[in-house]
């Protein structure tokens, strides 16, 4: 990096450059000058090296235009390529933007869907030989990224499930109208995490056994003796339960988001009179999306981005609302929801495969709780440093967080193995 009139610039390897240079002569701008800046804060992604692109020129009838992009690469450490098969999370996200995304709006508008599922930033290009692809700047025409330490409103949340609810969708009505389509989208996009085979184990285990602990130690003996032992019993069998959810497919499974943090999500506000009240949402970062139970996009969602005291009041009412805008987006699409997802269905995909949502909540809020200097620089950090095993000062607030989302799971039965 290197600095022009106090502004940090960024430098794009070659490969790219020359892919940039040749998506801007086949849109036929020329004279043109470009600007790449650091695109996010330590914090903000942590599979990616961001960078904003800012393009000035002259289009084909002659007329200044400028061009707001984003470039996402994948980070250069050896021990992050070794641990995570990160060749295989690039193919994937580059996959969903340019195979599924299309064929959904392709989809929808033969059906002549009114409000489409459209959560997504644009695609631009990809450069796949260097894991890098290339989409537009949401932050550039108003969408913000909320605080991460702090829980979503109901607000938030809403916008959130109307959009998961709308992605979900999709899939039903394909495997309604289409079911040989589904099959092989579904096919494309199977677990690449959390099921791997080169995984040990042991490996897996003991990279849960420092979040297992924090956990434990953030209930109270006497009042918690139940979620205790509910909890204890999980961690014996963690990685067998969380494979399970994988092997356990069904005629209920979804392509989903896959990765439902905060930080993945940005908002707009539009609303004069409401300027704290979101009018819009996007969707970021696919790289874990996949074909699977569609609990496992709320409960990730739910449990990260929320607190007690919000589920408290209004749990039920978030499942209902995600389960609306899915029938009203089934329905949209041709396709009747008694018959292919019923309510029933949704509450036993809840009890069955909601538990990956705690497994990636309890290491993911962590992250959220701690400050921007506390959080290990994955470009230094090797192989048994992945494993952000650091305390924050702000471990009050994990606690709180985490003690009230294994409450919650006792309470909805989450943890009835």
């Amino acid at each position: 990096m290197n600095a022009i009139n106090g502004t940090e610039t960024m430098e794009l390897t070659a490969g790219v450059s020359g892919k940039l240079e040749d998506e801007l002569a086949e849109r036929k701008i020329t004279n043109y000058k470009i600007e790449v800046t650091p695109g996010a804060g330590k914090g903000d992604n942590y599979l990616g090296v961001i960078a904003k692109i800012s393009i000035t020129g002259i289009d084909e009838a002659g007329k200044k235009i400028s061009l707001n992009w984003i470039a996402k690469s994948a980070p250069e450490n050896e021990a992050i390529k070794k641990v995570l098969d990160i060749d295989g999370l690039y193919e994937r996200e580059v996959y969903i933007y340019e195979e599924i995304f299309p064929l959904y709006a392709k989809f929808q508008d033969e059906r002549a869907v009114l409000r489409p599922f459209d959560f997504h930033p644009t695609f631009v290009f990809h450069h796949l030989q260097e894991n890098c692809f290339v989409m537009e700047d949401l932050k550039s025409i108003g969408y913000t990224m909320k605080d991460r330490k702090k829980p979503l409103d109901y607000n938030h949340v809403k916008l959130v499930m109307e959009a998961y609810g709308k992605l979900h969708a999709l899939s039903f009505a394909l495997r309604d109208q289409d079911p040989e389509l589904l099959r092989k989208l579904a096919e494309n996009t199977p677990d690449i995490v959390f099921n791997r085979e080169d995984v040990p184990k042991e490996r897996a285990k003991q990279h849960m056994a420092m979040h297992h602990k924090k956990v434990l130690d953030s209930l109270r003996p006497e009042e918690d003796a139940v979620a205790i032992e509910k909890y204890q019993k999980y961690v014996e069998n963690d990685v067998d339960i969380i494979r399970g959810v994988f092997d356990n497919l069904n005629e209920y499974c979804v392509i989903g988001h896959g990765d439902s943090w905060v930080n993945n999500m940005l908002f707009k506000y539009e609303n004069a009179s409401h300027p704290d009240r979101p009018t819009k949402v996007c969707l970021l970062d696919w790289q874990l999306s996949r074909y699977g139970s569609p609990a496992l996009d709320l409960s990730y969602f739910i449990f990260t981005c929320t607190d007690h005291a919000l589920r408290e009041k209004h749990y039920d009412n978030m499942i209902k609302f995600y389960y609306h805008s899915l029938c009203q987006h089934l329905v949209d699409l041709g396709g009747d929801p008694d018959e292919l997802f019923p309510f029933s269905a949704l509450q036993a995909e809840l009890k069955r495969a909601s538990i990956l949502g705690l497994y990636m909540s309890i290491m993911v809020v962590h992250l959220m709780i701690s400050e921007v200097d506390e959080i290990p620089d994955l470009d230094l950090a090797d192989e048994n440093k992945l494993i952000m095993s650091y305390e924050s000062v702000n471990e009050n607030l994990y606690n709180a967080r985490v003690r009230g989302m294994i409450l919650d799971f006792v309470k909805y039965g989450y943890m009835d193995f």
